[in-house]
C-alpha cells in the first residue's frame, strides 16, 4: 500500500487518486484461475506488446509523442515484456522508459497501483530501489486487451 500525504499532492491528483480507488472497487474481478484459458500464449501476447512499443517509438520519429497521452498503457505494455523476458523493473527504470517526467510517471503508477493493477516492492537490501510489477489483477487485464489487439490485427490481414 502506498501512502501518499495529500498535501504533497495537486488537488487534480487527489481528486483523480480518490476516484481510481473508487472506480477499481467497481472492476470486474480479474481472478486468474477464473478465466478462460489463453488462446494466445504468453510469449506471443509479449511479442505483440514489444510490436507496439516499437510502432510507438516509430511514430514518435515523426509526431510529436506528447501529443498521444497513453503513459498508463505505455507503463503497462513495458511492464508485461519485462516479465514475459524475466525481468524485473525499477520505479527508476519505468520513470525514465514513461518518456514523461518523473513525477508524471510516479503519479500514474500510484493510479495504477490504486487500480490494483501495479504492486511496488521494497528492495530489502536496499531501501532506496523500489520494484514495480503487474499484480495478478493487471496481467490479467493487459492479456485480455492484448489477445483483443492481437485478434483485431489478424482479422484485419485476414479480411
Amino acid at each position: 500500500m502506498i501512502l501518499l500525504d495529500p498535501a504533497d499532492m495537486g488537488l487534480a491528483a487527489t481528486r483523480l487518486l480518490l476516484d481510481a480507488e473508487t472506480q477499481a472497487s467497481m472492476l470486474p474481478s480479474c481472478d486468474p484461475e477464473a478465466q478462460s484459458p489463453s488462446t494466445i500464449s504468453d510469449s506471443v501476447l509479449a511479442d505483440v506488446a514489444a510490436q507496439e512499443l516499437r510502432r510507438r517509438t516509430r511514430r514518435s520519429q515523426h509526431l510529436p509523442a506528447n501529443l498521444f497521452g497513453e503513459t498508463a498503457w505505455e507503463l503497462l505494455l513495458k511492464l508485461f515484456v519485462s516479465e514475459q523476458s524475466g525481468q524485473s523493473m525499477s520505479l527508476l527504470d519505468a520513470c525514465a522508459a514513461s518518456q514523461t517526467s518523473q513525477a508524471t510517471a510516479v503519479r500514474y503508477i500510484v493510479f495504477m497501483v490504486a487500480y490494483g493493477l501495479v504492486q511496488r516492492d521494497q528492495n530489502q537490501e536496499n531501501q532506496r530501489k523500489t520494484a514495480i510489477r503487474l499484480t495478478a489483477k493487471g496481467r490479467t487485464a493487459i492479456r485480455a486487451a492484448l489477445q483483443e489487439y492481437a485478434r483485431d490485427v489478424v482479422a484485419i490481414i485476414v479480411d
